[in-house]
């Protein structure tokens, strides 16, 4: 039955991040995550446009490698957008959270679809940091390509 067919890929994106009580003058730290997406009935996404990701962050001074978990909603055509939500532990043992999203133009597509804006924002939801990072299609899209499978 299609509405028990799945889908899954992985997906890297890395750029860096900037301290909300840093300036701009200060030198951006790294940051990239590797998730592992999973829509979990073609049915549902259908509707919903949503999808659960696992994986991994990446982002010196904040949390050298910690585990994330989150969402995502994946509608280019409907709703223009590609949202990322996800949890993680930082380094010092709190909550924080990863919001970021694409949204999709005509007329900067290519650009829309592999530049990723987000913010960090620690337990009580204040923004901690700005971040910018990129799927960069040269060295990463073979490898996402070759990770979609049917679950």
């Amino acid at each position: 039955m299609l509405g028990t067919w799945g889908l899954e890929f992985a997906e890297t994106m890395s750029g860096t991040y900037l301290r909300s009580d840093e300036t701009e003058a200060c030198t951006p730290h790294p940051l990239s995550f590797s998730a592992r997406v999973r829509i979990h009935s073609l049915v549902d996404y259908m509707r919903t446009h949503k999808a659960s990701i696992r994986g991994e962050i990446y982002a010196p001074g904040l949390a050298d490698v910690a585990p994330i978990h989150g969402s995502m909603v994946i509608s280019p055509v409907v709703r223009r957008l590609i949202r990322y939500d996800f949890g993680f532990t930082g380094d010092d043992g709190n909550p924080y959270r990863f919001h970021g999203e694409k949204t999709l133009t005509a007329w900067r597509f290519l650009r829309a679809l592999t530049v990723l804006p987000a913010q960090i924002f620690d337990g009580t939801g204040t923004c901690i940091a700005r971040c910018n990072t990129r799927f960069h299609l040269r060295s990463d899209l073979l490898p996402m390509l070759r990770s979609v499978r049917l679950a």
